[in-house]
């Protein structure tokens, strides 16, 4: 009887031990001597110390080995490189239009089998709408944010309260942006054209966030990019109705119009030059805002620790800059009035944190994840960093800060931009890139240059589908 009861325990153990990935079991027995590497970007070391240590603590048999990245693009290709011997990080940090080009890459949180609960309907109700969109496939969960970041708007009040009758702060559309943006401009015969500038907009050369401020219009815009089976692209056909006019339009070609008007002599609302960043290209509209020749720039919330450095920077050089009091933020600008069509959109920019399929420690990473993105390390995380949380339970109280509440409000209505993973990004920055740069010359329609670059895109995906067939440069 001893000898069958011990046969039947060691077949129990084996069946036990031979569990699937896909079966929630809890881990039973810790392994020893695991030692966790995570990749982050921007983020120093001292950022996430404390709560990594309270992690090890909690977990003696894990070590984590942290390391901090600068150059998202140097970054990810080295991390291809990486993965694609079998070897890289356990965690590592995405950016949030990555998921799905990466998705063979990322191992999938493994429901049931860690300490702390997660699953589909957990994740929803804790994070923000968009990193449900951005971060589940087939109701798995494929990365954590610890923040979610949005593109706002950075104005001079002092220039608002002389320049624009009523008020001392951006209005509320792009339509009233417009009209602001004139009021505010003051042309001379200067190199860069003007003495004071409304808006650092309308070109892709030298604005930081140029192409950003173009896809947040496409966003809100509502633009279809390729149709739904993938395979054709439909920006160029796509129609709207505006909610106001009742008009039909074609979206991307007034999105590209919109954009294209501030940097256009043709428009009354022209504001910006090629020749407005010439004296310090390094910084771009950084320096013409921190002057006061311009009065309202786009950025990221980091952006406003950056501008405080650069400002010290131009004062030690003997270069007159704005008072501090004077750098303010705002939600970006609408389509249409929110009161009345009750549609907000602004455009989010976040890199989660996600599991390597090569890590031999998929549970534990997923556990130091969750541990990282719990209340109280979610709220140490942005009083250190200022970013807006990710958490629906963290924002109300963010939202209250003068400066970075902007970003904490545009966190519960931001989107990523839909481009999908058909073409690689810098395909589409390439291809809109070009429609601004010759819509600048006035050679050619708006309508025919949006042809050509959907032509472009088309051949691109021609060229990556047969591999070798051809070695055309479709730009």
């Amino acid at each position: 009887m001893k000898r069958l009861f011990a046969s039947l325990l060691l077949i129990t153990i084996l069946f036990s031990s031979c569990r699937t990935k896909g079966d929630s079991a809890p881990i039973e027995l810790p392994k020893e001597n695991v030692e966790l590497h995570v990749w982050n970007l921007f983020d120093d070391t001292d950022v996430l110390k404390g709560p990594i240590q309270a992690f090890e603590s909690a977990h003696p048999n894990i070590k984590v080995v942290y390391k901090k990245f600068v150059d998202v693009e140097e970054y990810e290709k080295f991390l291809i490189n990486e993965m694609a011997q079998g070897e890289g990080p356990d965690i590592f940090a995405i950016k949030n239009t990555w998921v799905d080009k990466h998705l063979k890459k990322i191992a999938p949180l493994p429901v049931g089998q860690t300490q702390t609960p997660m699953n589909e309907q957990i994740f929803e109700d804790t994070f923000f709408s968009l990193a449900s969109d951005d971060l589940i496939r087939d109701h798995q969960i494929y990365a954590i944010p610890l923040y979610v970041d949005t593109l706002g708007m950075f104005y001079n009040k002092s220039v608002f309260r002389d320049n624009v009758p009523n008020t001392d702060k951006p209005a509320k559309t792009w339509k009233e942006i417009m009209k602001q943006s004139a009021q505010i401009t003051k042309k001379n015969n200067s190199l860069e054209r003007f003495s004071l500038s409304g808006i650092s907009a309308g070109r892709i050369d030298n604005i930081r966030r140029g192409m950003d401020i173009l896809s947040l219009m496409m966003l809100q815009n509502n633009i279809e990019f390729w149709n739904t089976a993938g395979d054709r692209l439909v920006y160029s056909r796509q129609r709207r109705i505006d909610p106001e006019t009742k008009d039909s339009f074609f979206p991307f070609e007034e999105s590209i119009k919109l954009f294209t008007s501030f940097a256009n002599p043709r428009f009354k609302n022209y504001t910006w030059s090629e020749s407005m960043t010439a004296r310090d290209k390094e910084l771009q509209e950084l320096r013409p805002f921190l002057e006061g020749k311009v009065s309202m720039i786009f950025g990221y919330s980091y952006l406003y620790e950056e501008l405080l450095k650069v400002r010290e920077q131009l004062l030690s050089k003997g270069v007159s800059v704005i008072p501090i009091s004077d750098i303010q933020t705002q939600e970006v600008p609408q389509m249409n009035n929110f009161a009345e069509t009750g549609k907000r959109d602004a455009l989010a920019q976040y890199f989660p944190l996600t599991v390597s399929r090569n890590s031999l420690d998929t549970a534990e990473a997923w556990e130091l994840l969750l541990f990282l993105s719990n209340k109280e390390n979610v709220k140490h995380y942005s009083e250190v960093t200022k970013k807006p949380s990710s958490r629906k339970d963290l924002v109300e109280e963010q939202m209250l800060d003068p400066l970075y509440g902007t970003f904490a409000r545009q966190a519960s209505y931001a989107k990523s931009f839909p481009k999908t993973d058909i073409l690689d990004e810098s395909h589409y920055t390439k291809a809109f890139g070009n429609i601004v740069t010759e819509s600048l010359k006035n050679k050619k329609e708006i309508g025919a240059l949006v042809q050509i670059s959907e032509e472009s895109l088309a051949c691109q995906k021609a060229k990556e589908d047969n591999p070798g067939e051809s070695e055309k440069d479709c730009f």
